[in-house]
């Protein structure tokens, strides 16, 4: 354990190894920050890697405030692209408690541990602020860090209905009830569908480079089921997909901001979890007609509210979502060493765009 007494009022713990005890204790701290259950304030792998047998090594940035009480949260993994010739990569996430001026000062301190930490390592420092605000950005200023990309969170209510001529995809044209998919079969689809993952999101690594073992792993999680996960054949192929997941409410969470006036529970979320269309099948309007399948779907099975990632700089997936009546919620940033001068990340253009990327 090494520490950082990064102001008179923060100090840092980085650690290489959490015991049980501090697993739990940052656990708790996790769900006391969280907004709802689509707002975990870390990944799929971060929170992953949090867990007790994980194999990832996870470096743990624990900042603390003078009364001892753990008040915000940094985690480092290694990153999943290189961070240059001859250099490792880190990748962090951070969690807060409070707002204002002292959550801009755990943000400022966590980040800066999290720098100091990836130039011991000789590595360079990818930062995602999930439900990013602008302390964020001052952070990492600070750091040498620049935004490189952008996601955007956006969610739609259950019913609200789709534009007059929303195209279903299927000649000739009719409702998208019409539109004939059948669920993923675990065990005969799999390699099928990474092909068209790969090609789908050639210019997006993260998803695009998805594997046989990654693709195994999301079907052993409980969440998993492939009647949720359509997938839309053409002469024998798979042709798009769109794979959602559902987010019932967590007991432990509280959400008012989605609670009636009554207390009457937060509503279960529907995720659009990928969404994907080879490109060899693109121009058929596939896009469009599986992201209303995969709403319908949703709503069927009780989402009162669907929400989907989106890439800022992926305009025409943008149109497409705001057109079926999808809105901000928040956004996530992901900032860089400012020596790595790459051009800002961009999903792939074109009329049918991968949404949902896997987090």
């Amino acid at each position: 354990m090494k520490l950082q007494a990064v102001s008179s009022a923060v100090t840092v713990e980085v650690r290489d190894h959490l015991d049980p005890a501090a697993r739990a204790e940052v656990a708790a701290f996790l769900a006391s920050v969280a907004g709802d259950q689509c707002d975990a304030p870390l990944d799929e792998r971060h929170r992953a890697a949090l867990g007790a047998g994980s194999a990832q090594a996870a470096r743990a940035l624990l900042a603390r405030r003078g009364d001892g009480v753990l008040a915000g949260y940094a985690q480092l993994l290694p990153a999943e692209a290189p961070g240059g010739p001859g250099r490792s990569a880190l990748e962090g996430q951070r969690a807060v408690a409070g707002a204002g001026a002292s959550a801009r000062g755990l943000t400022a301190s966590l980040l800066s541990s999290a720098a100091a930490a990836a130039r011991d390592a000789g590595s360079t420092l990818s930062w995602w602020a999930r439900h990013a605000v602008p302390a964020d950005q001052e952070a990492a200023a600070l750091a040498g860090l620049v935004r490189r990309r952008c996601l955007l969170q956006v969610r739609r209510p259950a019913g609200a209905g789709w534009p007059p001529h929303w195209s279903p995809g299927e000649p000739p044209a009719g409702p998208a009830a019409a539109l004939r998919t059948r669920p993923f079969r675990v065990g005969a689809d799999e390699r099928a569908w990474l092909g068209v993952n790969a090609r789908a999101f050639a210019a997006l690594a993260d998803q695009g480079s998805w594997t046989a073992a990654e693709l195994a792993a999301r079907e052993a999680e409980d969440w998993f089921d492939p009647d949720g996960f359509l997938v839309r054949e053409l002469g024998g192929r798979i042709a798009g997909f769109c794979w959602t997941r559902v987010h019932p409410p967590a007991p432990s969470v509280a959400v008012p901001r989605l609670a009636s006036s009554a207390g009457a529970p937060a509503p279960t979320i529907g995720e659009i979890y990928v969404i994907g269309v080879d490109p060899d099948f693109r121009g058929q309007h596939l896009g469009s007609a599986l992201l209303r399948a995969g709403c319908e779907h949703l709503e069927r099975d009780g989402a009162g509210e669907v929400m989907l990632y989106v890439d800022a700089a992926n305009a025409p997936a943008r149109a497409l979502y705001d057109a079926a009546g999808f809105t901000l919620h928040h956004e996530d940033h992901r900032y860089e060493s400012r020596a790595e001068e790459s051009p800002a990340e961009e999903s792939p253009a074109g009329e049918d765009p991968g949404a949902g990327l896997a987090r």
